[in-house]
């Protein structure tokens, strides 16, 4: 809903410290900046509470995992709510062996996958596979669908 790339920023900043605490871990599912990144993200990361995990996504690159607590490359699987929860960037990535899923990279294309429901190939510009069905529940936990605010396993699921 922006049209200024920097008040953008820092209002996405403000919506983030206003949900984390200093002493949270923060599971970011990918595509942390664009642009000229290891700038951006020097600019950015110092001023986010919490520790951030990324699951790494297209546009984020080795060259600046430095800059972060932990960086993940492929899905990580954690425990949340009683229930084994895999991240992923992508939805394509999800593999159905847990009890459900949370990705990003599909923006606003949808917020909720049940298990078996169709999920089209061509969702964003940079994601072209054949559609799919899904394996488990996948939530898109993507600030475009969630409030432009980080959130709780409670709240995704409760499908803020």
């Amino acid at each position: 809903p922006w049209t200024d790339l920097k008040q953008m920023t820092e209002d996405l900043v403000e919506n983030w410290n206003a949900v984390v605490n200093k002493e949270d871990i923060v599971y970011h599912l990918g595509d942390f900046c664009m642009g000229n990144r290891s700038k951006r993200i020097r600019e950015i990361l110092p001023r986010l509470n919490g520790d951030i995990v990324l699951i790494a996504g297209n546009h984020d690159y080795r060259r600046d995992d430095k800059f972060f607590k932990k960086v993940v490359r492929y899905n990580l699987v954690v425990e949340d709510g009683g229930k084994l929860i895999e991240l992923t960037h992508r939805p394509k990535d999800v593999t159905g062996e847990y009890d459900l899923a949370f990705c990003g990279h599909v923006h606003k294309a949808w917020k909720t996958k049940r298990k078996g429901d169709i999920i089209p190939g061509k969702i964003c510009d940079t994601y072209r596979d054949l559609e799919f069905i899904a394996p488990c529940d996948i939530h898109n936990v993507g600030v475009d669908v969630r409030g432009f605010f980080p959130r709780t396993y409670e709240e995704i699921v409760g499908d803020i």
